[in-house]
């Protein structure tokens, strides 16, 4: 296992409180008030390397559930006890053993049990229903449409405008005419204004004289 969040005065028998935590195989797991069988909790659903997600571990007095990306992973009825050790992310209190192995962000301990409700909100800023690569928090900052993935019609993606640099907001960033979708096509770099394209093509014929 690898422990991703825990609370538990012994780091060794996990003799009260809890710790979440991530099988061999990928598995979500949970341990709570003690380090035998029957107070452990385990999904069937694994978790890929090289992926975020979303995890909560949630105990209302009766039952424990895990949530993973706003789904009920495993339920059972256990309940945490209460605990006199520290809140540790990522490893055990003491512990060097088996530390997680990666990346965990904004992580947090809640005094009421939530609702699974609750927790989809809480997944809610880390969705991208539109497809660009920006997640709605990415797009909350940058200002741009989460329901669309090109906001400002130009054709090109509001997460590509923000790896070149042009305004995701503005279709002509340089304003030169020339819309910054038609630019990058064609060549031009669309943070320097050019020369004005023409509305319509033009075409140039030279006959020879007889």
């Amino acid at each position: 296992y690898a422990p991703i969040l825990s609370r538990t005065s012994d780091a060794d028998t996990w003799p009260d409180g809890f710790v979440l935590y991530a099988t061999a195989d990928g598995a979500l797991g949970a341990s709570l008030g003690a380090f035998d069988a029957d107070a452990q909790l385990v999904g069937e659903a694994l978790i890929g390397t090289n992926e975020w997600h979303h995890v909560a571990l949630v105990s209302d007095g009766e039952t424990a559930t895990i949530y993973l990306d706003g789904a009920v992973a495993a339920s059972a009825e256990l309940a945490a006890t209460e605990s006199t050790g520290p809140f540790v992310v990522g490893s055990l209190s003491g512990s060097l053993v088996r530390p997680w192995a990666g990346d965990i962000a904004d992580a947090r301990l809640y005094s009421d049990a939530l609702s699974q409700d609750e927790i989809l909100s809480l997944l809610e800023p880390f969705l991208d229903p539109d497809g660009d690569g920006l997640d709605n928090l990415a797009e909350q900052t940058a200002g741009t449409d989460p329901a669309l993935a090109d906001t400002d019609g130009d054709g090109l993606s509001d997460s590509d405008e923000l790896a070149r640099g042009t305004d995701p907001l503005q279709a002509d960033t340089d304003g030169d005419g020339m819309n910054d979708g038609d630019e990058v096509r064609i060549g031009r770099n669309p943070l320097r204004a050019g020369t004005v394209a023409p509305s319509s093509p033009i075409l140039h014929v030279w006959t020879p004289l007889e």
